[in-house]
């Protein structure tokens, strides 16, 4: 039984922590003793206390955005120094034999790995956006220290292609935790058409412009009522307020409605009349998509990162642009009563998610790459 460390440098239950779920699912099932260390206590505890062989919290030094300055970036240095010391020190304590890095924001571990002579994977969720220095030192740090890198989609492999190896980089798609389920039709006859959008509130994943086509689709038709699900990060509680207060400038507070962070988001996909997605920078693979679609729900989305990957280019839902709100109200609005359309795009999704985002494609290339990097 091999001993795997897994890194993860958040603690919420959104995109990449799900996948961390599954990487753990496929590990444990696979004879691996799975170590996982986290950052902070959060969300994600009670999910991995009892499928792991040990939890522990370390200050990994996670780069964000706001680190990117002449202090943060000292800050970060020690951080990243001290716990790439704490790691050493946990890999020959619990004789750890290959490192997994789940996101690219975390290189205490490669170096530790690196530094100790072990194996050392790099899962990477993100595309960073607005720092190429950041892209080129990361890009040449993974190409030098990390002996396999994994990517979410073909938009993330290629951004990174261009900053390290590509001959390092395997793309392994995500699956959905509702895979094989399907949405139980309703008999009912609704006055309300819901859309939902399900999402860290944060900018990039461009709520406000959320909002802007939802005024536009209610100059339209007022069946419309509109979701926002999730919860923002501590430090952006004004970007919220902001939201707030646009939606109340519009004299929409009874049409469009935060409903905060849900544990159990497959209730708000099944109460939804369809799911839209607004990412304004490249969201390398938002899971809930493919968790919309698994559970028979249309979607909408930007045209941005790994949305159009698992749309399928427009042959599984409805790709829209990102600066024409009135543009993409049309198109929706349109959708919305194209029963035959979503139909066929949903017949489309059911075959295109078998064959590219299932659990038993994703079990076998994580264990195939692994076992090739432990071998190699």
């Amino acid at each position: 039984m091999k001993n795997i460390l897994i890194l993860h440098g958040s603690n919420d239950l959104y995109g990449a922590s799900k996948v961390l779920l599954n990487v753990v699912d496929c590990l444990n099932a696979n004879q691996y003793k799975v170590h996982v260390i986290l950052p902070f206590k959060g969300n994600l505890d009670n999910k991995l206390i009892d499928i792991v062989h040990k939890l522990s919290y370390f200050k990994l030094g996670v780069f964000r955005k706001k680190y990117l300055n002449f202090f943060g970036l000292i800050n970060r240095s020690y951080n990243i120094v001290k716990s790439t010391v704490q790691i050493i020190k946990y890999i020959k304590n619990n004789e750890i034999d290959i490192v997994y890095s789940n996101t690219s924001v975390i290189w205490s571990g490669i170096l530790a790995s690196y530094i100790l002579n072990i194996k050392s994977v790099v899962h990477i969720h993100e595309i960073p956006y607005g720092n190429n220095l950041y892209n080129i030192v990361s890009g040449f740090f993974f190409k030098y220290f990390v002996d396999s890198i994994i990517v979410v989609s073909k938009k993330v492999r290629d951004h990174w292609a261009k900053y390290c190896d590509f001959n390092k980089i395997k793309i392994i798609y995500n699956y959905s935790e509702f895979e094989n389920e399907y949405s139980q039709k309703s008999g009912k006859i609704k006055s309300e058409y819901i859309i939902s959008n399900i999402s860290r509130i944060v900018p990039q994943k461009g709520i406000e412009y959320f909002i802007e086509i939802s005024k536009e689709m209610l100059r339209l038709d007022n069946k419309f009522k509109f979701n926002i699900i999730g919860d923002t990060l501590t430090n952006s509680n004004n970007y919220l307020e902001k939201l707030k207060k646009i939606i109340k400038n519009y004299d929409l507070e009874n049409k469009i409605f935060f409903k905060g962070f849900k544990r159990n988001i497959k209730v708000q996909i099944l109460e939804s009349d369809l799911i839209l997605q607004t990412p304004v920078f490249p969201d390398s693979l938002p899971t809930v998509l493919i968790d919309s679609l698994s559970l028979e729900k249309p979607v909408v989305s930007t045209d941005l990162g790994g949305c159009a990957e698992i749309l399928n280019y427009g042959k599984n839902g409805i790709l829209v642009p990102t600066k024409n709100a009135s543009a993409c109200a049309q198109i929706i609005n349109q959708y919305s009563s194209d029963k035959n359309l979503q139909a066929k795009h949903l017949k489309n999704a059911k075959i295109f998610l078998n064959q590219n985002f299932s659990s038993m494609e994703f079990n076998k290339r994580v264990l195939d790459e692994l076992n090739r990097v432990s071998n190699g």
